[in-house]
């Protein structure tokens, strides 16, 4: 019988504990596999250990953050003493603890109650979404097919039927990886002149840096909450490889993502169109850490024609509304 599932009918197991500690779009691709998890202990009670803010994604799971009383015990597994871990382990023995990383396991730690699950292979060009989730099935626990559709059905709400707001992510977790300002610009411009409404979304990182996207219309999410609320009202949304695409692509809103450093057959957003330059060089980093590109041609290449091209490819409709209402091609 395989693990979890000999796990699960001992009775043995009264707690589940999940922990990740990556950034939104990282935590995003484990979600259908916690609530793979979550629907397969249906009595245990799962508690997470990560930043608060995810919770949001959590708590229609029934999800609640560890007690203060665990928080060291989970710190001291990742220590290099055995016999710090050993106790550890001794405080947890009607625990089972799930830890979700990309590349890899962050202790030598050898137990059937501690399980390290990798989100990237190397050599494989799988998205970490369903590499999580095929070592859970290895590992016994059923996965449903329809995760995607059960996060839309939890956090999706219908926009203005009239909306025409194009989201524009600036933004991400490496300057290498952000379109240059200026074609931004140039792309706000085209898509206020062919009817849309252009909004720029700034995160915490973002302001921290000081930047600024004016004249344009902006909006600052301090707070998931909101840029849940911003992906939900928008008609489309335009960005690199960052966290927010993966929010707006898993809410199933057409997207256009720009790559170029990273792979976008491992890290494109649910339902993506894509976009990227035919540079000899791109991708050429598996997971940023090795990310040094000083000037990112591959990113600067891309052409607004290209992306708004992507865009009416999203939004077939308004492809058609364009050749009705006579829309010429405008200089990018």
């Amino acid at each position: 019988m395989q693990l979890l599932s000999a796990l699960r009918q001992s009775n043995t197991c009264d707690k589940i504990i999940l922990e990740q500690s990556g950034a939104l779009g990282d935590f995003l691709l484990t979600w259908t596999s916690i609530a793979a998890i979550r629907q397969f202990f249906p009595k245990a009670s799962l508690l997470w250990h990560g930043a608060f803010e995810r919770l949001f994604f959590l708590t229609p799971l029934d999800i609640t953050p560890v007690p203060a009383s665990m928080q060291k015990t989970l710190i001291n597994l990742h220590s290099s003493d055995h016999q710090i871990i050993t106790h550890a382990l001794n405080e947890l023995e009607r625990s089972l603890v799930f830890r979700f990383h990309l590349d890899k396991k962050p202790t030598a730690l050898k137990t059937e109650r501690v399980l390290s699950i990798l989100g990237f292979i190397s050599g494989q060009l799988e998205s970490p979404r369903h590499v999580y989730e095929s070592q859970l099935k290895a590992l016994g626990l059923d996965v449903p097919e329809n995760g995607l559709e059960y996060f839309h059905t939890l956090f999706s709400t219908p926009p203005a039927p009239d909306t025409r707001t194009i989201l524009l992510f600036p933004g991400s977790g490496h300057p290498a990886k952000n379109w240059p300002h200026v074609q931004f610009f140039s792309l706000a411009s085209r898509l206020q002149k062919e009817g849309f409404h252009p909004l720029f979304v700034l995160g915490p990182i973002e302001q921290e840096l000081g930047l600024k996207m004016a004249p344009w219309p902006t909006v600052v999410c301090d707070r998931i909450e909101d840029l849940v609320a911003q992906c939900n009202n928008a008609l489309a949304a335009i960005g690199g490889d960052t966290g927010p695409m993966h929010l707006a692509g898993f809410l199933q809103k057409p997207v256009v993502s720009l790559f170029g450093p990273t792979n976008k057959s491992i890290f494109a957003p649910p339902g993506a169109h894509m976009v990227s330059a035919a540079t000899p060089c791109s991708p050429c980093t598996q997971l940023c850490k090795n990310l040094s590109c000083q000037q990112p041609i591959c990113m600067e290449k891309i052409s607004v024609d290209a992306v708004m091209d992507a865009l009416y490819s999203a939004l077939p409709h308004h492809r058609q509304q364009k050749r009705k209402t006579g829309f010429s091609g405008l200089d990018s």
